[in-house]
C-alpha cells in the first residue's frame, strides 16, 4: 500500500464539506430574498383590489339576472382580472369574486357571497 505524503496537494473531506454547508447557506439566503422580493404586492395595489372586490360584489348582490362573467379595470396605472362566478344550489344563489394580478396572475382578493333566492 501507498502512504500518502503530507505535502501533496487538494482539500481534505472536511474543507469540503464545511465549504459546501457555507456555500448552501448563502445560497438559500439568497433564494429567499429574491422569492420574497419578485413576489411583493404593494399596500396600494391590495387597498385598490379590495374596494375594487366589493364594488363589483355589491353590484353583484343588487343586479338581475346574475351570471359569470370576466372582466379588466385598470385604475391608477395597475390593471387587475376580475371574475365573478355565480352558482345556484337548492335555493341558495353562491357569487365568487377574485381580484386577480393582471401580469402575474397571483390573486388578491376572494370574496364570497350566498342569497336566498328571490321567489316570484
Amino acid at each position: 500500500m501507498r502512504r500518502l505524503a503530507r505535502n501533496e496537494e487538494g482539500f481534505t473531506l472536511i474543507e469540503v464539506l464545511i465549504s459546501a454547508a457555507v456555500f448552501m447557506i448563502g445560497f438559500s439566503i439568497l433564494i429567499a430574498v429574491l422569492s420574497t422580493s419578485l413576489g411583493k404586492i404593494s399596500t396600494k395595489e391590495t387597498n385598490l383590489a379590495s374596494c375594487i372586490a366589493r364594488e363589483y360584489m355589491t353590484i353583484s348582490c343588487i343586479s338581475e339576472p346574475l351570471h359569470s362573467s370576466d372582466t379588466t379595470v385598470c385604475r391608477s396605472e395597475i390593471c387587475l382580472d376580475l371574475k365573478r362566478i355565480v352558482t345556484d344550489k337548492e335555493g341558495l344563489v353562491g357569487i365568487r369574486v377574485m381580484v386577480n394580478r393582471q401580469v402575474t396572475g397571483k390573486n388578491l382578493v376572494d370574496l364570497y357571497c350566498e342569497l336566498a333566492k328571490s321567489k316570484e
